[in-house]
């Protein structure tokens, strides 16, 4: 999807480091920090499951961020990756998500499992749809064809389209919120939908392109 939209994303060090400080994003490719599993992406993509890679690479971020928002598709590996977590010294809080629904993120068709990680602790919370103050989404509503259909739908979403992709991107982008500053989701959700409603989002997203495709 990223180079459907016109990012970089398998670029040099120096560029993503550019991304980071003058934009605060940017996205680490696995397999030019992490070579061993760039040997085995090819097996990966044709397994039909999901395999312990998928746990393993969020606690190999070679940023050590100090807030972290994760998502684990099933409520025991949520709490074995919120444990290890705790384990990090650098890390300052984070946040381990897990969907009713199967999805591994915040979910608006049922409660959403949290792991809050703080100070070497472990904490849970439930939310649903209700604290954030969104409309209902099903899984069904966000499958798409392909990275093609997944591009259109975020350009669209930049636009201002209302529908189930801002509803759930709302609600995932106050949960990051929420992790680097804990505040109401309602409060949280608001402060995402002004950074899309202005502008602010469709902008980023053109800069990004720029940075990593190597224009001034």
């Amino acid at each position: 999807m990223l180079d459907q939209l016109g990012i970089g994303f398998d670029v040099e060090p120096a560029i993503l480091t550019r991304c980071l400080d003058e934009l605060g994003i940017t996205f680490l490719f696995a397999p030019r920090f992490h070579p061993g599993l760039g040997r085995l992406a090819r097996v990966r993509s044709q397994l039909p499951f999901r395999t312990i890679f998928n746990l393993v690479g969020p606690l190999c971020n070679p940023a050590s961020p100090t807030h972290q928002l994760v998502g684990v598709p099933h409520e025991d590996h949520a709490r074995r990756m919120a444990e290890v977590l705790a384990q990090t010294p650098r890390l300052r809080r984070a946040l381990v998500v897990t969907g009713s629904d199967g999805l591994d993120e915040v979910t608006l068709a049922g409660p959403t499992q949290v792991q809050i990680v703080e100070a070497g602790q472990v904490s849970e919370q439930v939310w649903t749809r209700d604290d954030f103050g969104l409309q209902a989404v099903s899984a069904a509503e966000l499958r798409v064809s392909g990275p093609e259909e997944s591009a259109r739908l975020m350009r669209r979403l930049f636009e201002g389209e209302p529908g189930p992709v801002r509803e759930i991107v709302l609600a995932n982008a106050a949960a990051g919120l929420w992790t680097i500053s804990p505040c109401p989701l309602r409060q949280a959700v608001h402060r995402a939908a002004t950074a899309i409603d202005s502008g602010a989002a469709r902008a980023l997203l053109r800069r990004w392109s720029e940075l990593t495709r190597g224009l001034p």
